[in-house]
This record gives C-alpha cells, structure tokens and sequence, in this order.
C-alpha cells in the first residue's frame, strides 16, 4: 500500500497521541527508538497501536487488506511522527518559536465547528479512548510545526529577474481563451448543431450560437449567458475540450467534441496573453510556494541528518528522503529481533 496514509482529522487524532502517554521510569522501558538521547518508548508506541486496533478505522481497513499490514503501518507512522516531534521541538526552541494555549483553544475550536454539533465531537472522541489534553497535544505539535516552517521558509521570496525569467521562458502558460460551447448528451444532435452554425454568415454565428446555446445547452451554465465560459487559463477545462479549442481560430466552430459530460460544440470567441505585470502576483504566489517547500524539506533534511537517531531494528529503519519509518527489506516483520535497549 505505500507510505500509511489516513484521512481526516478524527483518525489523525488516532496516529498523532503516543506522544501524550507516560509508562513510569522510561528510563527503564525499552526502548523504540532514541533522538538525541531522548527515549521513545515500545510502550508509547504499543499504546497507540493497542487504541488504534479498536477503532472502526482499522476494522474497515482489516477488511481491505492484511491486518498485520494495517497494524504494522500504523505503527511505522506512529514511531515517525514520534521522532519528528523529538528533532523539531528543540529546533523550534532554538528558533525562539512557541504556540500559546490561546492558538491551541482557537485551533481546536474551528476543529469543533467543523462537526455536527460538541456532543458528537466528545463521542467521537470517547470513541477512540481520547481525552481533550491528547487532543491538545495533537494541535499543538501541528501548530508548532507550522510555525516553524513559516519562520525558516520566511526569506523564501523570489526576486523580479526570476519572475521575469519563468515568464519568459513559459509563455504559453499563461495565455488565455475565451470560448463558448453547447453541450448536449447526443452526438447526432452535437452535429446537427454544428453544422446549422458552420452554415450559418460568419456575422451572425455569434448571436445564433448564444440563441442555440439558451436554448439546447445542458450546461446549466449556459442558460444565463449563451454558454460563454470567459476567460479561461490552461488547465481549467477537461482536456478533450481544451484540445479542440487549441486548434480552432477566433470564430471558428468545432465539430462534436466527446468528453465526460457528452458532446460539445465550442467556438472560440477570443485569445488574449497577458502582461508580464498582470501575471506578476501569480508567478509570486508559485514560485514562492515552490522554493518554500524546497526549503523546508532541505531544513527537514539537515535536521535529522544532524540529530543523534536511532531506532530499534524491529520497527525498520529511518529514510532519509521520507523522514518516515519503513521496512528495512522486504523480510522485515514486526518483532523479528530483539529491541534495543
């Protein structure tokens, strides 16, 4: 199945939680893995799988696929988000970044607007054997992160020579055209329609395709203005439709184009290219987000390169690419060998 991977925030609650347990004397229990000298116990780790192993989640995915795969990739993701918070915590600190009980309230907050109503927030909740401290250690990991990131991503701004370069060297990326379609579920119809309007004066087929378009169009888009799209950039379009508007000139009707939704008869009313200025905050906005995340995976990298870590061999290894626990080789089961004291 990949890296583990699960959806939305209850079952996030589930795997995010080994962080909150305590088993007495760690120093004394074995352990799962060492960051830094920092223990992180077997029985942390058990705890969260043992919670995790009662859900209707797991059920569900026990279902799907091998149960001990389920429960092993839990595990795996469970003792990784362990070790991450054990390299980044007292990076944050360095960074003088901290989360106030206040953003945590507000967090979990918009958490709770999120569900029906508080009583389904607290079953949900005492369902997975949750109590609100876990649930606040949880978001405040999360903000911790965030904030983190934020801070060494902060410098991260490109300059106008590499705007101007993008730009100039991906032009076609930001044009734009302006079409205008009818969309019928027939193609026998889709013909009779484009042929009525490839007949038709070259002054009139504007108004006649905006008439036919009112009045066929299934697109209930069209019904309000003659099935004009606007100005629309690559990429926001199925890309049967946008294949065909790419051949045809201003004015032109297409023949039937088949895609998911039927058949369509489009016409290209305009194309424009927009300035280097009108694109500006647009390329800000990508390649900002683009050497941001470089940046931040370089930090993450740097990280735990520099940190002291060392895992148990019966969990797997540490990936240095992932920062995630993964099977040392495709032999490698849940208890094989012994732990690491």
């Amino acid at each position: 199945m990949g890296r583990f991977r699960l959806c939305g925030f209850l079952i996030a609650l589930a795997i995010g939680l080994a962080a909150c347990g305590s088993e007495g004397s760690s120093a004394l229990a074995p352990a799962a893995a060492t960051v830094n000298g920092e223990r992180i116990t077997q029985g942390e780790v058990q705890s969260e799988v043992d919670t995790f192993e009662e859900t209707s989640e797991f059920k569900q995915l026990a279902q799907q696929q091998d149960p001990e795969s389920v429960r092993r990739q839990f595990e795996q993701a469970t003792l990784s988000r362990l070790v991450r918070r054990a390299v980044l915590v007292p990076l944050a600190e360095e960074q003088n970044v901290d989360v106030s009980q206040g953003e945590i309230d507000d967090q979990i907050e918009q958490i709770k607007s999120s569900l029906p109503s508080e009583e389904d927030y607290q079953k949900a909740l005492e369902d997975r054997g949750l109590t609100q401290a876990d649930v606040e250690q949880l978001v405040g990991d999360q903000l911790l992160e965030q904030k983190l990131r934020t801070k060494v991503t902060a410098d991260e701004v490109p300059s106008d020579e590499e705007l101007r370069a993008e730009f100039d060297a991906n032009p076609e990326q930001f044009s734009q055209t302006r079409s205008q379609h009818i969309l019928v579920e027939k193609e026998e119809q889709a013909m009779e329609l484009s042929s009525r309007l490839q007949a038709a004066p070259e002054k009139e087929v504007g108004d006649l395709f905006t008439k036919l378009a009112k009045q066929f169009s299934t697109d209930p888009s069209a019904k309000e203005n003659g099935g004009d799209l606007g100005f629309l950039p690559a990429g926001q379009l199925v890309p049967e439709f946008e294949a065909a508007a790419a051949k045809l000139t201003i004015g032109e009707v297409s023949a039937p184009v088949s895609s998911q939704f039927g058949f369509h008869v489009i016409r290209v009313i305009d194309r424009k290219e927009p300035s280097f200025e009108e694109v500006k905050p647009q390329l800000e906005q990508q390649l900002a987000a683009g050497g941001q995340e470089q940046a931040w995976q370089d930090f993450l990298t740097e990280a735990y390169a520099d940190a002291d870590i060392n895992i148990t061999s019966k969990y797997g290894e540490l990936d240095p690419a992932t920062q995630m626990i993964v099977n040392a080789d495709a032999g490698d089961t849940p208890g094989a060998e012994e732990p690491e004291q």
